[in-house]
């Protein structure tokens, strides 16, 4: 997205339609391969840029990478990013090697500590259960306290934004339609095993 700039010009880059319309297919966690193509191809064409060569969209586009288990990694700059920050805290680019390996161990050693802090910390004491459901209170015993407020904040706003229409039970599975605010998903479980997967792509 940081090449968009050179890749369209300075005055297609500040149309907040053209910028709008284009994040809004890119960075949707719900739309298929087919249905971006089509949106694409419409943007391309309503500001004339048919002609510019965009060949590796599939290799950087979420779209292309929904049937990959990414496990939230998709947004692999802001991770390298905060990882380079981090060691800046412990090297500069003058360090010999030998320096750069002294740093580097305590930047590692410092970050063991931190672990060891927070796997004390969520042993230690229990988390606070926004609501009276039985998953949640599964989450607060096997996720740490970071993560499991992540994961109550979904059930919470699971509990009044999604609603199940639709029950189909057979031999093998169970399948769910579920309607929320960004549309109707297909939740699967299958009996053999226990596993569930949905339709959003986002929940394997």
């Amino acid at each position: 997205m940081e090449k968009v700039n050179v890749k369209v010009g300075p005055n297609l880059f500040k149309d907040k339609n053209f910028i709008n319309r284009l994040n809004s297919i890119i960075w949707d966690n719900y739309i298929t391969t087919i249905e971006f193509e089509k949106q694409w191809h419409e943007i391309m064409d309503d500001f004339n840029l048919t002609s510019h060569p965009w060949y590796i969209r599939q290799s950087w586009i979420p779209a292309y990478f929904r049937d990959v288990p990414m496990s939230g990694l998709l947004k692999t700059t802001s991770r390298s990013e905060s990882t380079n920050s981090w060691f800046g805290n412990f090297t500069n680019p003058q360090s010999n090697l030998v320096e750069f390996v002294m740093h580097f161990e305590s930047a590692v050693e410092s970050q063991r500590h931190s672990t060891d802090k927070l796997n004390n910390q969520c042993q230690t004491s229990l988390q606070d259960c926004r609501t009276p459901l039985n998953i949640e209170k599964h989450a607060s015993l096997v996720y740490t306290h970071t993560i499991f407020y992540e994961v109550s904040k979904e059930i919470k706003e699971a509990q009044y934004s999604c609603s199940v229409i639709q029950i189909n039970d057979n031999t093998h599975e169970i399948s769910y339609t579920i309607k929320e605010e960004s549309g109707v998903f297909e939740v699967t479980k299958y009996k053999m095993d226990g596993s569930t997967k949905c339709s959003c792509k986002l929940f394997e």
